[in-house]
């Protein structure tokens, strides 16, 4: 069986899921659909107002600039899928699991069979924190699995079709992180053949679980080609954003969140030597790990050209 996937896209319209689109396809896959989750529209006014104040505090989606987000359609001459973020971050555990709900405390009596059993999630815990990007592992026959899973899950899409429309899932007491299903669903409806998934995650384990978990219920080869990027040689931090200047990617800074990063960096190229320079300087004082890809959520950034974007 051919290794080529048919790729689902999952954007923000930031630097790292622009960039990633480009590892899939230098890789040889095609990219058939774009799929994007947004604030849900206020209860009054049109959805499209074009207003960034419900830019929401999103533990797993990057929300800023999403009103921009349709032109990436024209841009890349790719369709879009829209739907809104419904719920919250009910499990904020770092692994995700579907359904979790926080436990009720654990008697003294029942701990002691907890802690007995409890070196197994550590193991596993340990080794997942040493995996790097799973789509570049992935084997032939790992492909093909998934794409068998694939062909027979037909009966479980959603409505076709169209921007906001359709069973919007999440809302009420669910994840935040169940939006994605109904939204996967519709592209599914529309591109039969899809059977992988594109992110940008680069460091968080908690964004890549979740996409993860999505992807296995719907039979999905989740891709990552960006996970653990600064661990890749040749081991620098900011290596990311030397890469995407030297495909004259153009990221824009439009949001900032931390010590040392002011009004002063907004509308800077990301990727520019001398912000990279400053990027750099600030995370040394008062980032951690990844603060100089904006990963702590330090800056967020829109992608505004690059590489397959169409300039007309």
């Amino acid at each position: 069986m051919s290794s080529k996937l048919q790729v689902i896209a999952l954007i923000s319209g930031g630097k790292d899921s622009l960039f990633s689109i480009l590892h899939c396809l230098k890789n040889g896959h095609d990219v058939v659909a774009l799929a994007n989750l947004h604030p849900p529209p206020p209860d009054s006014g049109p959805p499209d107002a074009g207003d960034e104040g419900d830019d929401i505090n999103s533990f797993m989606y990057q929300t800023v600039g999403h009103s921009i987000v349709p032109l990436y359609e024209q841009a890349l001459k790719l369709p879009l899928y829209r739907q809104p973020i419904l719920g919250a971050a009910v499990n904020t555990d770092k692994d995700y699991h579907h359904d979790a709900r926080p436990q009720p405390p654990v008697s003294a009596s029942a701990s002691v069979s907890a802690a007995a059993s409890s070196s197994a999630p550590r193991q596993v815990d340990a080794a997942a924190a040493k995996l790097t990007s799973a789509s570049s592992a992935a084997d032939d026959d790992s492909i093909a699995r998934s794409a068998a899973t694939n062909t027979s899950r037909g009966h479980d899409h959603g409505p076709g079709p169209g921007d906001d429309s359709g069973d919007a899932g999440g809302g009420g007491g669910d994840d935040e992180t169940e939006s994605l299903v109904p939204l996967l669903r519709r592209v599914l409806a529309a591109h039969p053949s899809a059977n992988a998934v594109c992110t940008g995650a680069i460091l968080s384990t908690y964004q890549r679980t979740r996409v993860e978990s999505v992807c296995a219920r719907l039979g999905l080869v989740p891709l990552g080609y960006l996970w653990q990027y600064p661990a890749l040689p040749p081991y620098r931090d900011a290596q990311l954003l030397r890469d995407m200047a030297a495909v004259a990617q153009d990221a824009r800074i439009v949001k900032v969140a931390s010590g040392g990063l002011d009004a002063g960096f907004l509308w800077r190229n990301v990727a520019e030597d001398r912000v990279v320079l400053m990027l750099r300087r600030a995370a040394a004082r008062f980032g951690g790990e990844g603060a100089v890809l904006g990963e702590g959520g330090e800056f967020e950034t829109v992608a505004v050209d690059g590489p397959g974007c169409n300039k007309a």
